[in-house]
């Protein structure tokens, strides 16, 4: 009888881990605590490393109250090529990947990497056993690049690149850029904008106010349709670049005659508070569709092809 019981308190224990293993829906609760939600609640994202998506075995990535992206940290550590080890007494979690070295202690606002304390505005928490923690913080630290898709609610982490300094070819005169060039809308901002350069290939552009192209000063990239795709994904980087006259003299060339009413709606979509949840709404300007959303990290903005093509 006993052994009955047993194997079916087994079997309830089982169940109860693969419904949570299966449960990808929750979210912080007004008292912090994370809670499980119904199937009609979403605030978990997806994550990809160098274009293949992380199956996350037992807690998915979410957006805390910070509206900040934690993820579970031995899966995204691992992800990278690092190791992760725990220390119970000061509660810290430690990372080693080649010489990088990094401290989270949970609960604090700040980490230490190579002996160098970096601030940021999330902390590292413990929910259902598992500990999270800062997603971008952790994956910048490990020398990865992170991107946000809005419309697919997926992190996108590059590790091939080492720093976005590597995208950045070596500087280029308008008449060089505009031969290399594809798209004919690209080449329109290459002539009438400033501080502008080929990016990590010849659909791609960057711009950069300061006119450094390093890793951490690009302001904006410009990705050109194609043939196979022609949407152009416009990426600002808020925390980056606070000047946007010049985002406006880019969206001119797209929407020459709305374009005021374009720049207003992203400038909006810029300085609001919350990041934009589920696909962006959708408007038309000037015979081509436009989408502006919010992620943790920039600004994407989405100017589809021109009616007529």
């Amino acid at each position: 009888m006993r052994k009955i019981i047993s194997m079916v308190l087994i079997s309830m224990l089982t169940l109860t881990v693969i419904s949570f293993a299966e449960e990808s829906n929750y979210k912080i609760d007004v008292d912090g605590k994370l809670i499980e939600v119904d199937e009609n609640f979403d605030n978990t994202v997806d994550v990809e490393v160098d274009g293949v998506k992380i199956k996350f075995k037992d807690a998915k990535p979410f957006i805390n109250k910070e509206e900040r992206t934690v993820v579970p940290v031995r899966f995204i550590a691992e992800a990278l090529g690092a190791e992760v080890d725990w220390n119970g007494e000061t509660r810290t979690v430690l990372i080693d990947q080649d010489e990088r070295h990094i401290e989270l202690k949970i609960g604090a606002m700040e980490a230490t990497v190579n002996s160098e304390i970096i601030k940021f505005d999330t902390k590292a928490e413990i929910y259902f056993d598992r500990t999270f923690v800062p997603l971008r913080f952790v994956s910048e630290a490990l020398g990865a690049i992170v991107g946000w898709n809005g419309e697919t609610r997926t992190v996108t982490i590059d590790t091939k690149t080492n720093g976005k300094e590597e995208q950045v070819e070596s500087p280029k005169n308008v008449e060089e850029m505009i031969a290399v060039i594809e798209d004919e809308e690209l080449k329109e901002v290459v002539k009438t904008i400033p501080n502008i350069q080929i990016g990590k290939d010849n659909n791609v552009i960057l711009y950069d106010e300061e006119n450094l192209f390093e890793w951490n000063t690009i302001d904006i990239d410009i990705d050109g349709a194609t043939a196979n795709d022609p949407t152009t994904l416009i990426t600002v980087y808020p925390t980056v670049y606070d000047d946007y006259s010049i985002l406006k003299e880019m969206l001119k060339v797209y929407y020459p005659t709305q374009y005021e009413t374009v720049y207003e709606y992203v400038s909006g979509v810029i300085e609001q508070e919350e990041y934009t949840k589920g696909k962006a709404e959708e408007f038309v300007y000037d015979n081509r569709s436009f989408a502006c959303a919010k992620g943790e990290m920039a600004i994407s903005i989405y100017i589809g092809g021109k009616a007529n093509e």
